[in-house]
């Protein structure tokens, strides 16, 4: 506060969860660009020019995010990933994207066979980092607080192409997570919390998929075994 006073802080009492939080700071937007950042990130120096002129420059776009590295330099494959089909769900459930990284087939969900440092045309960034205007909030809404956290990134971003905007992963901007360290520090059962999100995010979709809709039960079933 000290530092940067003209900066809007929000301080919340207790922990409201990602989607209520992000809705509470939507109310006091007033720039062209809105960035979703975790804490627990490094930012380079050109990260954010070169997500915001790329929204600029590419209209068809409404949701742009950067190349998520581990403390490692390793990519966070969470960096790009697919919306989950029956496949690739259930592969990745099994863990078979694991073990086989280059596989169209078996890695369909988090895109590992694509190139980490070209731009993709994906369906979905992660929440840790990602850019849209201010214009295709509006189209796509607030984020949905069913979700205390995981998944209302992808839910989102599965609403953003409904309106008929592009979501892109651009390697050309990079930033550094520590993931985990902050649910680490909430007094959250965080596995149960993800993998219920996973049930939300089925049970809220799965009309749209015929074969969600068949194969919930089995879906449901892994998540739990996993869980």
């Amino acid at each position: 506060k000290s530092h940067f006073p003209d900066v809007k802080y929000i301080q919340n009492n207790k922990n409201l969860g990602f989607s209520k939080a992000v809705n509470k700071g939507f109310k006091y937007v007033e720039s062209d660009y809105i960035c979703l950042l975790n804490p627990d990130t490094i930012v380079s120096d050109d990260t954010f020019r070169i997500l915001m002129n790329y929204l600029e420059f590419n209209n068809h776009v409404g949701i742009v995010g950067p190349k998520i590295l581990n403390a490692n330099g390793s990519l966070q494959v969470s960096s790009k990933r697919s919306f989950p089909s029956l496949l690739s769900s259930v592969f990745k459930l099994l863990g078979l994207s694991k073990i086989f990284p280059k596989s169209k087939i078996y890695s369909k969900y988090n895109l590992t066979y694509l190139d980490e440092d070209e731009i993709h045309q994906v369906d979905s960034v992660s929440g840790a980092c990602m850019m849209f205007s201010a214009n295709v909030k509006t189209k796509i809404g607030l984020f949905d607080e069913i979700f205390f956290m995981y998944s209302e990134d992808l839910d989102y971003c599965y609403r953003c192409k409904k309106t008929g905007h592009d979501v892109i992963y651009n390697p050309n901007a990079r930033i550094m997570h520590f993931k985990g360290q902050s649910s680490r520090l909430a007094p959250y059962d965080m596995v149960n919390i993800f993998y219920s999100s996973m049930h939300l995010f089925f049970k809220k979709h799965k009309k749209d998929f015929a074969s969600w809709e068949l194969a919930s039960p089995l879906v449901y079933i892994l998540i739990n075994c996993r869980k």
